[in-house]
């Protein structure tokens, strides 16, 4: 089966500094990848090149058997992705929001509420479901936007900083990626340990140039590893 992320030598750079100096990584369909890592250490540019919101300086890449360069257009098609900051509309309620995503992605007005009806239960949102988003906690706030990702199945499913929701909110997220398992390789950035849960669940460290797992001495590696986290 072709893996949901193929990288080699992936690489960034600003000017003079190095944001992604060569990752290789290969993480599986149907399973949860955690990428860890200190600030700075060029996490969310990875995902935004995985995404195709910025073109890689060097090295290759292929997500869901698609390269990420030439047939860009084609893996956005199959990506769903949410940024770091929420992208909910806060004088909407969160209905009105689930909604609103909705009918942009070709929902009718029917099926929309339905999804509405799903999803915000989901995520613990149904007793602030008629209330304008303005008036959520932050946390709430980042589980509405999460829940929005989830309108349509993507086959892979991409997070930023997904964990800066509470702990309520963990368990939604948990469920909901677990039930689409079959569809996607989740690739959530700063994922907490307690969403690993299979043996096809993993982490790795990023620094710069290489991915390593955590606690094992090949994190000051110079070269990439793969998906479970061995130098490569």
């Amino acid at each position: 089966m072709t893996a949901a992320i193929d990288t080699t030598n992936l690489q960034k750079r600003y000017a003079e500094t190095r944001a992604v100096d060569g990752i290789n990584l290969s993480v599986a369909r149907g399973s949860v990848y955690g990428l860890l890592g200190p600030n700075g250490a060029g996490k969310t540019t990875t995902i935004r090149m995985l995404t195709t919101l910025i073109k890689p300086d060097g090295g290759s890449a292929r997500v869901l058997g698609h390269d990420l360069v030439s047939e860009a257009a084609e893996v956005r098609a199959k990506v769903g992705f949410t940024g770091q900051f929420a992208s909910v509309d806060e004088d909407l309620t969160g209905t009105e929001n689930i909604v609103l995503f909705s009918r942009l992605l070709g929902f009718s007005w029917r099926a929309a509420r339905e999804r509405a009806g799903q999803l915000l239960p989901a995520f613990d949102l149904q007793d602030a479901a008629n209330r304008q988003v303005k008036t959520w906690s932050g946390g709430m706030r980042r589980r509405l936007d999460i829940a929005a990702s989830l309108i349509v199945t993507s086959e892979l499913l991409v997070l930023d900083e997904p964990t800066t929701v509470d702990h309520r909110g963990h368990a939604g997220e948990d469920t909901r990626v677990g039930d689409d398992r079959q569809h996607a390789a989740a690739v959530p950035d700063d994922l907490r340990q307690q969403h690993l849960r299979g043996p096809e669940d993993h982490a790795g460290v990023h620094a710069n140039d290489c991915v390593a797992q955590p606690g094992d001495a090949s994190y000051q590696c110079v070269a990439g590893v793969d998906a479970r986290g061995r130098a490569g």
